[in-house]
């Protein structure tokens, strides 16, 4: 399980919640009670229940990364953005990664008033950190403990800004005198955060989906982003990237892509080199599609979602597929070292690995049970995938590889 919060922020707060069930039934129904409850009690927050993720932490399923130079752009864009997908069934909870906007001081120092009276900006600056944040002025020993003396401004002056005009400077020439003599001390909202990729200010619009696929929400939500884009209005310089669960599988999907091709040519040398055959390499290969046949029909059946887990359920099953495709070869190819005619050595070789390959089948089956039954939404779809796979081919590989062994070789191993 993984969990994502925000970045530290003082109007954010992260509450989790131990539930006595387990039922995805249950807990989505737990969640929308929440969610309703929410919306009216608190209408003015923004409250945005979810139940912990499977595997890595991916965050928000729906993310469109919104980059460009200017503040008040990026916002505008970012309503326009919210109010043209909002409509899109089943998506809900859009907001942006910067953050509700917060009261900042903003504190501007004069250089022409501060050289009257004998100071600048880099004195100013000190002066304040000594009001405010503080400095050791001794340490106090009890024992073996030193505790630190810290110097600093009264708690007045530090919660309440309309005093910040009355903070004294020290100036060498003329001692104290207040901030709003120096500076122009004043209040404005800011973003609670101005998150940056690659130096370019970057706003992510997040939202979650509900009642379907966020794949299929996603569909619906590229074209309407598409069209905004090519509009004439939208701004140069501005663009938008795709992220959540598209990019996280785009990524994952690419490094095993990458990755395939080496393990396959390493798998057909190795084959190739052991049999010293093609046609026996192929008759192994022509095995793997029958795979397919089983895997498609047990996830409709058993409701479970083709993800990354299920594609390497599907590797791994190639593994123990090809392996008994190897085994019932090598075996045909004893018989037939032993001067067998071919159709004997064919049937001889199938009815004494038979049972090999059903007891590995059935205890491999078996094994996976727990974790289809048990395993939730990430592990149970690999388990379903590789149980009806493995059933299927199992069946299909103690027909094909007989078959295709005869037609194949039935010239160069006659029957007399």
């Amino acid at each position: 399980l993984a969990l994502s919060p925000e970045a530290a922020n003082p109007n954010y707060a992260l509450l989790s919640v131990m539930t006595h069930t387990e039922s995805p039934d249950e807990l989505s129904a737990f969640l929308q009670h929440v969610r309703t409850y929410a919306e009216d009690a608190f209408p003015d927050a923004r409250i945005v229940p979810q139940a912990l993720e499977n595997g890595p932490a991916v965050g928000d399923p729906i993310q469109l990364r919104l980059s460009g130079k200017d503040l008040h752009t990026l916002y505008a864009l970012r309503d326009r953005i919210v109010a043209g997908i909002g409509p899109v069934e089943g998506l809900y909870g859009l907001r942006d990664s910067w953050g509700a906007w917060i009261k900042q001081v903003e504190i501007d120092p004069d250089p022409v008033r501060a050289a009257r009276l004998g100071l600048n900006t880099e004195t100013i600056a000190e002066s304040l950190s000594l009001q405010f944040t503080g400095m050791q002025a001794t340490a106090y020993r009890e024992e073996d403990q030193s505790i630190p003396v810290i110097l600093r401004a009264q708690d007045d002056f530090r919660e309440h800004p309309e005093r910040l005009k009355d903070v004294p400077i020290f100036s060498g020439s003329v001692g104290f005198v207040p901030l709003g003599q120096v500076a122009d001390v004043g209040v404005e909202f800011q973003p609670g955060s101005i998150l940056r990729e690659n130096t370019v200010r970057t706003m992510t619009i997040k939202g979650r989906v509900r009642g379907r696929f966020s794949s299929d929400a996603l569909a619906d939500i590229q074209p309407i982003v598409a069209d905004m884009m090519r509009a004439d209005d939208w701004p140069a310089g501005y663009r938008i990237e795709y992220g959540g669960e598209a990019e996280e599988s785009s990524k994952s999907q690419s490094n095993l892509a990458a990755v395939m091709p080496i393990a396959m040519a390493l798998l057909s040398l190795i084959l190739i080199v052991q049999f010293n055959s093609i046609r026996r390499f192929g008759i192994i290969m022509l095995t793997i599609p029958p795979m397919l046949i089983g895997v498609v029909p047990g996830l409709l059946l058993t409701g479970s979602t083709f993800g990354f887990m299920t594609l390497l359920g599907m590797i791994a099953l190639l593994g123990i597929i090809v392996n008994n495709a190897i085994l019932l070869i090598d075996e045909i190819n004893a018989q037939l070292g032993e001067s067998m005619p071919l159709t004997d050595a064919i049937v001889t070789a199938c009815r004494s690995r038979l049972r090999p390959i059903l007891l590995t089948t059935c205890t491999t089956v078996i094994g996976l049970l727990p974790l289809a039954i048990s395993g939730g939404g990430m592990w149970s779809s690999m388990a379903f995938a590789m149980i009806f796979g493995l059933s299927f081919a199992t069946a299909l590989t103690l027909l094909l590889c007989p078959a295709l062994f005869y037609l194949l070789f039935r010239r160069t191993y006659p029957e007399n």
